[in-house]
């Protein structure tokens, strides 16, 4: 079986018919050096919402759950507990973040990591990697998880 677009779509809800998303990171320092933890957005970013919050809190505490969201659940590292600042930008203008093809990303991120976790290109092939099947292993349970939740973007 194979996962589409159309699976992503149907079942996270994400618009895949949008923008590009686009980058690369080509090593692990990069994919460390400029990552931050998901509890300081919770804990600084998020935090608790006043009743009476102002327009420019209410729009700090959207792009910080964004970001929880898309380092949590939607385009996690592997440990699910950072998130990389290179989605930022896109969170800028939220009506241009919302045209973009996210369900695209989402699903090239599953790729990668189903490969990375099989450790295909090169860096092994061994059908007993331990280390690889569970890699999969817990992206399968990740994808599980998401299915069950109703997220839209």
């Amino acid at each position: 079986m194979t996962i589409t677009l159309q699976d992503v779509t149907y079942q996270l809800g994400l618009k895949i018919d949008g923008g590009p998303i686009s980058g690369y990171i080509d090593d692990k320092q990069s994919q460390t050096k400029w990552t931050v933890k998901l509890t300081w957005f919770h804990n600084t970013v998020c935090g608790e919402l006043e009743q009476d919050a102002a327009e420019e809190r209410l729009l700090r505490y959207t792009k910080g759950y964004i970001m929880q969201l898309i380092g949590g659940i939607l385009i996690p590292d592997a440990f699910d507990s950072r998130v990389h600042i290179r989605w930022l930008p896109l969170l800028e203008d939220l009506d241009t973040c919302g045209g973009l093809s996210w369900g695209s990303a989402v699903l090239a991120w599953l790729y990668r990591q189903m490969c990375c976790a099989t450790e295909h290109g090169g860096l092994s092939t061994t059908p007993d990697n331990a280390r690889g099947e569970q890699r999969l292993r817990h992206y399968r349970r990740t994808l599980n998880g998401i299915s069950i939740m109703n997220i839209g973007l």
